[in-house]
């Protein structure tokens, strides 16, 4: 509660905890609004594109235990997404940044690698409507099935791969001669 007008005296201590309340969050907006200034993006993208991440997140998660294929391995993949996503950003950034400045070269790499994840979430989005039964066009249908089914073959080569060697190693083989 603030102090009454009637007291003369300022009580500092409550604007002091009324300013620093949420202090996490108003630290992180002034930063993410910094950075943004830096690139010369607006902050409104980089919201758009933290949106789709999570709307991805929720729609594959909420389509994956809908199906009773629910994995906890990709779940902490599609988690470490959020970090990997940061760090290109950030390498970008700072890739542009140093450009700018030492070479006067405007190259724009953060808006590169933000459309291309932006877009990459997108198709994530529709895939997982489509697998949620979600009406959509057949042109969409068919970009989906091809672009999907390439990189899940991809992926199950890259996860069997890694389960064979791991079952293997646990007993007692290595690249595949019993020790």
């Amino acid at each position: 509660m603030p102090p009454s007008s009637s007291t003369l005296s300022v009580d500092w201590s409550y604007y002091v905890q009324t300013l620093s309340s949420g202090g996490y969050i108003k630290g992180l907006i002034a930063c993410c609004t910094w950075f943004a200034s830096l690139t010369g993006i607006a902050i409104e993208v980089y919201a758009i594109c933290l949106c789709l991440c999570v709307v991805d997140m929720v729609l594959g998660t909420y389509a994956a235990i809908r199906q009773g294929r629910f994995s906890l391995r990709i779940f902490q993949r599609g988690v470490m997404k959020f970090i990997v996503y940061g760090v290109y950003i950030l390498v970008a950034a700072a890739v542009q940044i140093v450009l700018s400045k030492t070479i006067s070269i405007d190259v724009p790499m953060v808006g590169w690698i933000i459309a291309y994840l932006g877009a990459n979430d997108a198709l994530s989005i529709m895939a997982n409507a489509r697998n949620l039964g979600w009406p959509m066009p057949k042109l969409f249908q068919t970009i989906i099935v091809r672009v999907t089914h390439g990189v899940e073959k991809q992926a199950m080569s890259a996860l069997d791969a890694i389960d064979t060697k791991d079952t293997d190693e646990h007993n007692g083989y290595r690249n595949g001669k019993k020790r």
